[in-house]
């Protein structure tokens, strides 16, 4: 169906292997849905209640082909400008509400959630904060601390990629842009 989501985490995963094709360098985005509550135990047992989180890897690339700028456009409404693509940081989108189509496919005994849309809110609709502080990891300004907020499958994930010097990213600059687009 259909969620309300808020961004709660980019995570730069550098070099990854992907198959069959070359070796490329991979962001995960991750998002809360706050209507969608579930219970889950940590490692030592504790049961905690919370929004459901989902998430999509995608290749660090903003070429006109790629899934991540075909969901960021869809998500902002519009397509991006030569100008925007060159100043775009990904961290711009933490915190920032849209809508998620979610679809759902069985394998064995097992149901995968997987995102299949990303747009923006409909109009009228205020955003959403997220219940938990953003985490955004930068693998070239490697900090510890947030490193440790990841994912233990996504730290196993960072830690064996593949260490190239090779691999594209996004461009990071700061520019903001003040209009009704939420990032």
């Amino acid at each position: 169906g259909t969620h309300v989501a808020v961004c709660t985490l980019v995570a730069d995963m550098g070099v990854q292997p992907t198959g069959k094709f070359k070796p490329r360098s991979q962001v995960y985005i991750r998002w809360e849905l706050p209507n969608e509550v579930t219970s889950w135990k940590d490692g030592d047992g504790r049961e905690h209640t919370g929004p459901m989180v989902i998430g999509k890897k995608y290749t660090m690339s903003l070429s006109e082909k790629a899934n991540l700028r075909a969901d960021l456009e869809s998500w902002r409404g519009r397509l991006f400008t030569e100008q925007e693509l060159a100043g775009f940081d990904i961290k711009n989108i933490l915190g920032k509400s849209c809508m998620l189509g979610v679809t759902h496919n069985t394998v064995g005994q097992k149901t995968y959630a997987n995102i299949s849309a990303v747009m923006g809110l409909p109009k009228g609709q205020q955003p959403i904060p997220p219940s938990v502080t953003p985490i955004a990891y930068d693998i070239d300004a490697h900090d510890a601390a947030t490193f440790g907020r990841l994912p233990n499958w996504l730290q196993e994930a960072i830690n064996a990629r593949i260490k190239s010097d090779t691999a594209s990213t996004v461009t990071s600059a700061g520019e903001d842009f003040d209009d009704d687009i939420p990032f």
